[in-house]
């Protein structure tokens, strides 16, 4: 039996040797989850790791992600990880902070804003954004790809959701992300970076922001139904039943513009890296988006029947995952796989393990377009948004804006890995990301 509740004679999982107070946290800098899959192969599915002075206990596998699915839902929770960015969002609607009831009842609240369906109206708009930040690039230029796809990510995210991009208030809450997962979730930085002037006033203009989306939404009611993610807000309850309060609504108009950071963003640079490094791939993929524009009114439908890149980006998500590991703490005592967890215990669940492993998909290194064809039979193998009750809620919509955007940019430019040569170097800042070191050349605009 892999899990057993309320056990607690068995020994503790083996410890990973690291260095003095540090641990692994120099290997884990660097690509994380490759080095969970050299740990997993040789400790098996739990094993414990050091990081900064902490022991944090890792679960990795099929065992892992099948766990996540089932009993994990009650065994591991999420409120203490994301306390503090509850906290400095003053609220206590956080999705991610939630668990059990109240953390379905939001599921339920935010499902139709989050969904695929939400950006369907919104999809001439959604490429349209592409091609103005296209138009403003420079042929011949080297451009930094994250920060660029931060930008255009953002905006639609902004646009979709909540009827609002969100323009010069974009670093901010990059700055007010980035400093929560560095001193919440990660603990790589001390708390008095929250007192640091920057981050103040990012935090101050990500309210300001924020609240200036909750009064226009106001100010503007649509019927219940037809309206974006804020409108359901508005119109919804909370766990407790009664309507969302000032500070709760501001925390839920923050929400859509933290969430494609360094998600979506993140990921969009590994698909923009796959295709341009291949000029067969790129070439087929192009010959298939410009079909796509040139047969008629674009849709999620005939979008999804580019079925290369759809292929292309299905394969990104499983070499380059950008949310390899699941953070959590035990809810009580437990064992699994002959070894206890206490309760409180630190818990990272390295779900995207199965997605390296040849046994799920041969030849696992070995990046291919036309893998997804034949997706592995396993259950639970193939996670690139989570698995379990937490399972990222706008999975579907993530999904349809990398084929969307992605199309969107083959379409309107010719672009080129600058220079042709780069190695990729995934670092975990603090999500996996190829980093400003991964730029594009803009050979020439082709509409």
């Amino acid at each position: 039996m892999t899990f057993a509740p309320q056990v607690t004679s068995a020994t503790l999982p083996p410890l990973v040797p690291g260095l003095p107070y540090l641990g692994s946290a120099l290997l884990m800098q660097r690509d994380p989850l490759r080095y969970f899959v050299r740990l997993y192969r040789e400790y098996g599915p739990i094993f414990r790791v050091r990081l900064l002075g902490r022991a944090i206990t890792v679960l990795a596998g099929l065992e892992a992600n099948q766990f996540m699915a089932t009993e994990g839902n009650e065994a591991l929770i999420s409120a203490q990880v994301f306390d503090l960015l509850s906290q400095e969002m003053d609220t206590d609607v956080l999705i991610t902070h939630l668990d059990g009831e109240a953390h379905r009842h939001m599921r339920k609240v935010l499902r139709r804003g989050y969904s695929r369906d939400a950006l369907t109206p919104r999809l001439d708009q959604v490429v349209e954004l592409v091609r103005e930040h296209v138009s403003a690039w420079q042929p011949g230029k080297s451009l930094a790809v994250l920060p660029e796809i931060q930008r255009i990510v953002t905006e639609q995210i902004g646009v979709v959701v909540a009827n609002r991009a969100p323009r010069e208030y974009l670093n901010d809450f990059r700055v007010f992300l980035n400093t929560n997962l560095y001193v919440g979730m990660t603990k790589m930085w001390p708390r008095f970076m929250l007192r640091t002037p920057g981050y103040q006033r990012a935090k101050r203009r990500v309210m300001q922001f924020s609240r200036q989306v909750v009064e226009e939404h106001r100010a503007n009611p649509v019927a219940e139904g037809k309206g974006d993610l804020m409108d359901d807000c508005l119109a919804a309850r909370g766990p407790d039943g009664q309507p969302f309060s000032e500070r709760n609504l501001i925390s839920l108009a923050i929400g859509p513009y933290i969430a494609g950071i360094d998600t979506v963003a993140g990921s969009m640079t590994f698909v923009l890296y796959t295709i341009l490094r291949d000029p067969q791939l790129y070439a087929q993929i192009t010959a298939e988006v410009d079909a796509l524009f040139e047969s008629g009114k674009l849709s999620l439908q005939r979008i999804r029947e580019a079925k290369t890149l759809h292929g292309a980006i299905v394969e990104t998500l499983r070499m380059y995952p950008i949310a390899p590991f699941i953070p959590r703490n035990a809810a009580y005592d437990f064992e699994f796989a002959g070894y206890r967890v206490a309760k409180g215990t630190e818990v990272w669940v390295a779900t995207a393990v199965t997605h390296l492993l040849d046994e799920y998909f041969p030849e696992a290194e070995r990046f291919d377009a036309e893998r997804y064809r034949q997706s592995s039979k396993a259950a639970n193998a193939y996670v690139p948004y989570s698995v379990g009750s937490h399972t990222c809620l706008g999975a579907g919509l993530a999904d349809v804006q990398l084929m969307v955007t992605t199309a969107a940019l083959l379409r309107y430019a010719r672009l080129e890995i600058d220079p042709p040569d780069f190695e990729p170097i995934v670092f975990a800042a603090p999500l996996p990301s190829l980093g400003k070191r991964f730029k594009m050349r803009l050979l020439e605009k082709r509409v």
